[in-house]
């Protein structure tokens, strides 16, 4: 008889454990992001996709920094030289939705809902020299999708990482292809890129300076450049929309 008591108590003991450890999980997950939230942020990822909350909207953690999307071509001129676009900024484009609209709908940006995959999605790629040879194709004669995956996969773990990688790469490929072709609209492309472009914000204590002073505290901006990637057109509706809203917001 005296075992059920115990066994018992065993059972509750164990059960508020488990509630109590997911209910500092709940709150690890759901305060600003700090250094403790941090260190804990894997044991806490299974929570994100139901209660995770995003606070940069609010103080204390509101944008700290710019993340912008840009985008290029290549092209061979008349003498057969190998050219390139100037860098079209995709994000301040979109941004123009923001700074001369008040009023009407808000669509979803794309270079907000990709420039974090893009960075994720690279960084998880285990075979340094994935990424080195990604990064190193050519503006004149870049690979297909289909060797560009046989050479990353060749050297690397093919894998999910690879694959997400590719998805979101061509992804910004399409985009990239779709702009420049909608801005330079004689250039019979070779090749095109992207770059993600991040810089952090003047930091709070130096906000009160001058425009100069505030230019001078704030961080140097980081810059990736993707490797060169072959002109990846989407439907014909697609095209002309991104030329359409190109046309209207640049």
């Amino acid at each position: 008889m005296a075992s059920e008591p115990d066994s018992r108590s065993v059972f509750v003991g164990i059960v508020a454990t488990l509630v109590g450890l997911h209910m500092l999980a709940v709150t690890l997950a759901a305060v600003p992001t700090n250094p403790v939230s941090g260190f804990f942020s894997h044991q806490t990822h299974y929570l994100y996709p139901f209660f995770g909350q995003s606070w940069r909207l609010f103080a204390p953690n509101p944008i700290s920094a710019d993340q912008t999307l840009l985008v290029q071509g290549a092209y061979v001129d008349g003498n057969g030289n190998l050219r390139k676009t100037p860098w079209v900024n995709w994000t301040k484009v979109e941004q123009d939705v923001i700074e001369h609209r008040l009023i009407g709908g808000r669509a979803g940006y794309i270079s907000t809902k990709i420039y974090g995959a893009l960075g994720l999605q690279f960084q998880q790629l285990e075979n340094p020299e994935q990424k080195k040879l990604s990064a190193g194709t050519s503006a004149l004669a870049p690979p297909t999708w289909d060797e560009l995956r046989d050479y990353l996969a060749g050297i690397g773990p093919d894998e999910d990482d690879l694959a997400d990688y590719l998805r979101y790469d061509r992804a910004a490929a399409r985009l990239a292809t779709e702009v420049i072709t909608a801005r330079f609209p004689n250039r019979e492309l070779t090749a095109v890129r992207y770059a993600l472009r991040d810089q952090g914000v003047t930091p709070f204590k130096d906000r009160h300076g001058t425009d100069a002073e505030r230019k001078a505290a704030r961080p140097e901006p980081n810059q990736r450049v993707d490797g060169w990637r072959i002109p990846t057109f989407g439907p014909a509706a697609e095209q002309r929309g991104v030329a359409d809203f190109d046309r209207r917001h640049r």
